[in-house]
């Protein structure tokens, strides 16, 4: 099981970084397979719109910037320690992903 816990967060960056270097064949997959409700034309062009950066760098990033972004909103009260709640929040199970 600590072989999938390690293995499984890295395969997940890799395949965010291949689809996002392969949108059309993303979209092809995903519309033929019926995983959404697009055609594939109008998929690829909304998975060319996004941002593709996996990695645990990028993820410790947004997960401070949501932690302020929901105490700035009222959904995490005022009183919140930012750091104290990443701290418990993220782990780094694996090495950041450096796209090879």
């Amino acid at each position: 099981m600590l072989h999938l816990a390690l293995t499984r967060p890295l395969e997940t960056e890799k395949a965010a970084d291949w689809v996002g270097r392969n949108a059309k064949e993303t979209a092809e997959i995903e519309t033929n397979l019926k995983y959404v409700s697009a055609d594939a034309p109008t998929n690829q062009k909304l998975l060319e719109s996004y941002h593709w950066k996996p990695g645990v760098k990028a993820a410790q990033e947004s997960a401070k910037f949501f932690i302020k972004y929901q105490k700035q909103l009222g959904i995490l009260d005022a009183s919140t320690d930012e750091g104290k709640l990443y701290d418990r929040l993220f782990f780094e199970a694996i090495p950041d992903f450096n796209g090879h």
